[in-house]
């Protein structure tokens, strides 16, 4: 049963990183996804093999759809902030290479 509730905490930590990324809180997504990747680890370190009763199978299986539907949103979003973050730099590159060819003035 622990297992379970492992899994259901990975998906409420799932969705706590969506949320983050479509709030675009990046410092805060950073922390809940280290907090979800030590609740992974325990599942890892104690999960055996398939489970044995059916339903407990569906609902794992089902939290593990919608972990992967979430990473998948979550994954487009830092794509795009990665490059809003490229231009920015690229940007301020550019404005420092004007500013030592030509001088501040």
């Amino acid at each position: 049963m622990q297992t379970l509730l492992d899994y259901e905490e990975a998906l409420r930590l799932s969705e706590q990183m969506l949320a983050c990324a479509r709030e675009a809180r990046w410092d805060d997504l950073v922390g809940v996804e280290q907090q979800r990747s030590a609740v992974l680890d325990r599942l890892r370190d104690r999960e055996a093999g398939p489970e044995a009763d059916p339903a407990l199978r569906a609902r794992k299986r089902e939290a593990l759809a919608r972990m992967l539907a979430c990473d998948e949103e979550v994954s487009a979003l830092t794509q795009d902030w990665m490059r809003e973050l490229r231009a920015v730099l690229d940007a301020g590159q550019t404005r420092e290479r004007l500013q030592r060819a030509y001088g501040q003035r």
